[in-house]
């Protein structure tokens, strides 16, 4: 894991964990050790540790979100555990690790008394052998995948949990060689198979995928499989290869609760291009076809460019003069990135640390949303110190490497594109635009009127699941009780006739900034009860809350309900709507076991007036 920074006086800091006294600040520090490229030593040692300091709950308090996954399959897995709970930490998530017994996961799924069921996962990944794939169906792969869909359908379905499935490992010898793919009944040809088919059947169902296959390609299979550790200990993940494991697990598990990074924050000197633009002057700096480098810097602005245009925010931090900078930007002739793909651009010669929370600020996101590239080590320590939560991946020194390092390090994970993915880079642009607005209105009615607002709405279905599950999953701060849903738990809802899940889309002058809002009312007799209730940060002060309430109230009324009833569990990031319903006219109805409890009484209720001009579409 060449993106992450080498580990100095590793025993030295080892201590001082176990020395320190205040659980946050030891949450802290295991969390900058796990920061660091580690052996399968280091990571069982720190494993071990976190284990026994679980047992105080304040460490796990600390961590940004707390999981429960279900490790389960057909060989030995318990070497897994640790560094999918290592990789994770290095994520600011903290997870209970389950590991089944050897091959009885399909017994444990279908006992409901088993361990497994009584673990009550969030996640279960199913870590099925190559060898056990082929024997399921005797090396028929429709009738392999109509196994797994029975057994992806009781996770989902009955248990409520997400699936990741494990692709199978290319570990049988070639029949034919080069030719292989002429002869389907051999198991390498099986394996081959299944890998490409059970992509769109996964898909279809919201099934995650551990791709190890395409991994092990890449750092061959001998690092990921022995033939010979197989057949002693039935461990088919090669124990050296349980760190990259564990950290490709948890990438898919860190991008599912919305913790990849959104924002690519980039230098520019030896960093976009080659030389010093205030020394080396427009013509100077390496750029563009005729040599190596240039060529190199070049290819990165392409992978860039790709990132953006699959909605990945970029931003400038640079210490360079303004104008000079913005001048090679748009005027040097080989340049493909421009200012107008640019959302934040800082050049100025200030702290770094201070201009990455400007950007933060200005983008109206967290600095745990920003992934920091710079070809300068000290100023990548810098950030490491002042902002441990920004993502800040190791740079090789020459720029041909730099697009497969970030890409391999990732932060920029993501489990599914939307279409407000596509078009976010764009949508924060467009929010520049109206921040700047706002700077020039006389009043705050007077913004909003300008802005020449549309709420459109409708409900959640199938076609639209995929993004209502991400924003649910995504937002910290407009989320009243931070539920986090599956793709199964979006789907049963949207089919109960009990429940409803709105969405809407907020338009105005300046664009179009897609599906921002999302709530899963359910109804029972004669009350309607918010279960959760997420909105955009790019769209907060715009006066949706009430036309949300309102929206609410009439679909409530509409089910011959009386109340509305909703409930506040304060977390770490959603300070921001704690006293949201007091707002809107709940009165507190009581305390709930982590929060408030409110009620609404729809018999004389009255919407509050907005300028915001509000439509359903179907």
């Amino acid at each position: 894991m060449n993106w992450l920074p080498k580990t100095i006086a590793w025993d030295d800091e080892f201590r001082r964990i176990q020395n320190e006294a205040s659980a946050e600040k030891k949450w802290g520090m295991l969390l900058a050790l796990a920061k660091h490229d580690l052996d399968i030593f280091q990571v069982a040692k720190l494993d071990r540790l976190l284990d026994k300091l679980a047992d105080s709950q304040a460490i796990k308090s600390y961590a940004s979100r707390h999981l429960r996954i279900a490790l389960l399959g057909t060989g030995t897995l318990n070497h897994l555990a640790g560094a999918i709970r290592v990789a994770c930490l290095r994520r600011n998530i903290y997870v209970d690790v389950l590991v089944g017994g050897y091959n009885l996961f399909q017994s444990e799924l279908r006992d409901r008394t088993s361990a497994v069921w009584n673990f009550s996962p969030n996640i279960v990944l199913l870590s099925i052998d190559a060898r056990y794939a082929f024997q399921m169906a005797n090396g028929d792969v429709s009738r392999t995948l109509s196994e797994l869909r029975n057994i992806w359908s009781i996770v989902q379905s009955d248990m409520g949990a997400t699936v990741i499935q494990q692709k199978f490992l290319p570990i049988f010898p070639d029949i034919l060689g080069n030719s292989e793919h002429h002869l389907p009944s051999s198991p390498q040809s099986f394996i081959s198979n299944l890998n490409r088919e059970i992509l769109p059947v996964g898909d279809e169902t919201g099934v995650l995928f551990l791709d190890v296959a395409k991994y092990s390609g890449v750092a061959g299979i001998n690092h990921w499989y022995d033939p010979a550790l197989w057949h002693r200990s039935k461990q088919e993940i090669h124990p050296d290869a349980a760190p990259i494991f564990g950290e490709y697990a948890a990438r898919l598990l860190a991008s599912s609760c919305g913790k990849s990074s959104k924002c690519l924050v980039l230098d520019l000197d030896n960093t976009l291009w080659g030389g010093v633009i205030g020394d080396d002057g427009l013509g100077g700096i390496t750029l563009g076809q005729g040599s190596a480098d240039g060529e190199a810097y070049l290819d990165f602005q392409k992978y860039l460019l790709a990132q953006r245009s699959r909605g990945v925010v970029l931003a400038i931090c640079s210490k360079n003069d303004h104008q000079t900078a913005l001048d090679a930007i748009d005027n040097h002739p080989e340049m493909l990135i421009r200012s107008k793909d640019i959302t934040c651009f800082i050049a100025n010669w200030e702290n770094k640390a201070d201009n990455l929370r400007r950007i933060a600020k200005e983008l109206n996101i967290g600095t745990d949303a920003l992934l920091f590239i710079d070809d300068n080590p000290a100023e990548r320590a810098l950030i490491r110190r002042e902002l441990p939560e920004v993502a800040v991946p190791e740079l090789p020194e020459d720029p041909a490497y730099y697009p497969d390092w970030i890409g391999q390090s990732g932060y920029l994970e993501a489990v599914a594109v939307t279409r407000e993915d596509a078009q976010r880079a764009d949508q924060y642009a467009a929010n520049h635009q109206r921040v700047k607005l706002m700077e020039m209105s006389t009043s705050v009615d007077d913004y909003l009127q300008s802005l020449e607002m549309t709420l459109e709405w409708g409900l959640v279905d199938r076609t639209s699941t995929t993004r209502a599950v991400q924003l649910a999953n995504k937002t910290n701060q407009f989320n009243l009780t931070s539920k986090r849903y599956s793709d199964a738990d979006m789907l049963a809802m949207i089919e109960d006739s009990d429940w409803m899940v709105i969405q809407a889309r907020m338009k105005d002058k300046f664009g179009d900034s897609g599906i921002i809002t999302v709530a899963a009312l359910r109804f029972d007799q004669q009350v309607a009860t918010i279960d959760n209730w997420v909105m955009s940060c790019r769209v907060f002060d715009r006066e949706i809350e009430q036309e949300m309430i309102a929206l609410f109230a009439h679909v409530a009324r509409n089910r011959g309900c009386r109340t509305i009833h909703g409930t506040y569990i304060p977390t770490q990031k959603n300070g921001v709507v704690e006293h949201l319903y007091r707002r809107m006219g709940f009165e507190l109805a009581g305390m709930a076991e982590r929060g408030s409890n409110w009620a609404l009484s729809l018999s004389n209720f009255a919407p509050q007036p907005t300028k915001i001009a509000v439509m359903k579409i179907s």
